[in-house]
């Protein structure tokens, strides 16, 4: 498991659904997991804001990039 600090940063009201906290939860999980797992990054900021009609949720890390153009020859 890779030690990574994260930094919180969220302004949001305390009248979220259960169904909208889950459902935030599962993407952030999903963000970190990916981070840990492919990034090689050593620092995760995750920022959690709500809009007047949405939530906005971003995570950046400081990890390698993935590299577009191996992306794009790849056959599936």
């Amino acid at each position: 498991m890779p030690n990574i600090d994260v930094e919180l940063v969220y302004r949001i009201g305390d009248n979220l659904s259960f169904d909208m906290k889950y459902d935030i939860l599962a993407i952030i999980k999903e963000g970190i997991t990916n981070c840990a797992k492919h990034s090689n990054a050593n620092r995760l900021k995750i920022t959690l804001l709500e809009q007047p009609k949405f939530y906005s949720i971003s995570l950046k890390d400081n990890g390698s990039n993935f590299n577009e153009e191996a992306l794009k020859n790849t056959k599936v």
